[in-house]
């Protein structure tokens, strides 16, 4: 089982979203797989392989936990990538509220899920929400062009509530990813 742990977004946030991929899709022509709207989530914490009796033990820890979520909100603005725009390898876009919450969250998580194992993340923990990846090296212009609209730090600027954090299992397919819920839990 392929296991990561992620904060949900509301229906509406992924709908916003997925109209702005959409035209980003039309616009930018090129060889790129892009996240589809009912898989859009912010990941927390890569779990990788792992069998059934660690998923139990995950969701043990998690049920442990408790959250609070002083703002029941995040905004999502700003397409950047990694390792950088111009030769990226995901396209994201970044949380600019809710950020101070989501990496204590993720520091929770990660305390949490060491008591069972799991090594502590050693990259910075960067809140964002992948919209999609790329595997050749080729830029694309229209996300370089310091004029291009989809630069423009209110080209997506879309809140959604924070309401449940989710344990998922990935299976990956040829027509890409598989998510499937194993445990969520209230924010509040």
């Amino acid at each position: 089982m392929r296991l990561f742990i992620a904060v949900d977004l509301t229906e509406r946030a992924r709908k916003l979203l997925f109209k702005k991929i959409t035209n980003l899709k039309e616009e930018i022509n090129e060889n790129i797989k892009w996240v589809e709207k009912e898989n859009l989530h912010l990941t927390v914490k890569f779990l990788g392989e792992n069998d059934k009796n660690k998923a139990d033990e995950v969701i043990e820890q998690l049920q442990k936990l408790n959250f609070n979520c002083p703002h029941n909100y995040i905004q999502l603005k700003k397409l950047n990538a990694f390792p950088k725009l111009s030769n990226f390898k995901v396209l994201f876009v970044s949380v600019f509220q809710g950020k101070k919450f989501l990496v204590r969250l993720n520091n929770s998580i990660e305390n949490s899920m060491q008591k069972i194992n799991f090594k502590k993340e050693k990259r910075k923990f960067i809140p964002h929400l992948t919209i999609a990846r790329k595997k050749n090296n080729r830029q694309i212009k229209k996300l370089t062009d310091k004029n291009s609209k989809f630069l423009d730090e209110n080209y997506i600027n879309v809140f959604s509530a924070l309401k449940t954090i989710t344990l998922y299992e990935s299976t990956l397919k040829p027509s890409g990813p598989e998510y499937r819920k194993l445990y969520s839990k209230n924010l509040q």
